[in-house]
């Protein structure tokens, strides 16, 4: 680390984390001794972390971060409304492999992921019963899946959800995923894909006994759209 002393100003701190978790953290507010809502929050990084600020009579400038967020685990967020308790669950791995956990216990219309940085974009919104869960996983490249799951129950309706990488960061996304159904209902979702050499084009096969009829589902592959019949 490095912290300001004889006239410096700047202001590091290195951590070398291999890996693991970073923290986990829990946040809460009372009110008269009533809990009236909390946050918590675990995070894993990749092998390093680098944080770097100049700090000036109060004004923090010159910011930067170096190191990657791999993870955010035993999220939980509970929001007390006038005694109307309404909590949010979930895990999400971020990258070309990742996976993303959600519950609700309330009935809920809601974008439940909305991300961006310079070569991944997830976008998805939906229609949530209560105390019901979505399970999304993905790896991304010339060989890889796409799985959706509601774990066996009746999720709900009106879902989105979109999913976008650009793998060398050259401004346009290369692969993807684009699904949406006006109900989205009780289903185990699998698309795997590989890339045949001979004509250039991928090739994949699905493993949930054929799509819901409601579904309208595209896969970006090497820049061009697919539509999944």
């Amino acid at each position: 680390w490095n912290l300001p002393h004889n006239g410096d100003n700047h202001v590091e701190l290195c951590l070398n984390t291999d890996g693991g978790q970073f923290f986990e953290n829990m946040f809460s507010m009372f009110d008269d001794d009533v809990e009236i809502c909390h946050l918590i929050l675990g995070v894993s990084t990749d092998d390093h972390l680098r944080v770097s600020w100049d700090y000036n009579n109060g004004h923090i400038t010159n910011f930067e971060w170096d190191g990657r967020i791999l993870r955010v685990t035993n999220l939980d967020i509970m929001l007390n409304l006038q005694g109307d308790v309404f909590t949010i669950t979930g895990n999400w791995d971020f990258g070309e492999s990742g996976s993303f956990n959600i519950e609700f216990n309330k009935d809920v219309t809601i974008t439940f992921v909305d991300f961006e940085n310079e070569i991944f974009r997830i976008l998805g919104h939906v229609s949530f019963y209560a105390d019901r869960q979505l399970g999304i996983s993905w790896h991304w490249g010339d060989m890889g899946y796409f799985t959706v799951t509601t774990y066996d129950e009746p999720l709900g309706e009106n879902f989105y959800l979109e999913i976008l990488y650009d793998r060398d960061n050259q401004g346009e996304y290369r692969y993807g995923m684009m699904i949406a159904a006006d109900e989205f209902l009780n289903t185990y979702f699998n698309i795997s894909w590989y890339r045949d050499q001979a004509h250039s084009r991928p090739y994949w096969w699905i493993a949930s006994g054929g799509l819901p009829s409601n579904w309208d589902i595209w896969l970006l592959w090497n820049y061009e759209w697919w539509e999944i019949l």
